[in-house]
């Protein structure tokens, strides 16, 4: 019965569920459920993009915009983007102070410690 329910899980159930995700999570989802070729699981992304459902923050990295929120107007949240760079990444420094509410400044930018090195700097709506 389970599994049932499992194959029944909607892509828009997935979006819901992971509001920061990479095309890796994506396709984990999917292959859990047997669907698709490679060619129509990136139609799939492509269709939920041009439907408002989600946003490409980089290559192969995505935010899912809210039911009733706006693709132009909505912020995705900076830790998860920023735990979403590398498989491994861990919100550090004074951006894990702020997450948790101790630190004593803003910052606009979020800072992580990762075994990957970023190919290039990461930027998205400042």
């Amino acid at each position: 019965m389970t599994e049932n329910i499992h194959k029944r899980e909607s892509s828009l159930d997935f979006f819901r569920n992971h509001p920061v995700f990479t095309i890796a999570d994506f396709e984990n989802f999917l292959d859990q459920r047997d669907r698709g070729s490679q060619a129509n699981r990136k139609r799939l992304l492509h269709y939920h993009k041009e439907k408002g459902h989600l946003l490409s923050l980089r290559s192969g990295l995505y935010a899912s915009v809210p039911p009733g929120a706006s693709a132009e107007t909505f912020m995705p949240d900076r830790y998860l983007i920023a735990a979403h760079l590398t498989p491994d990444a861990l919100i550090a420094y004074h951006s894990a102070l702020s997450f948790h509410g101790f630190a004593h400044s803003l910052r606009e930018g979020c800072t992580i410690v990762t075994a990957h090195p970023l190919v290039r700097p990461f930027s998205y709506q400042s």
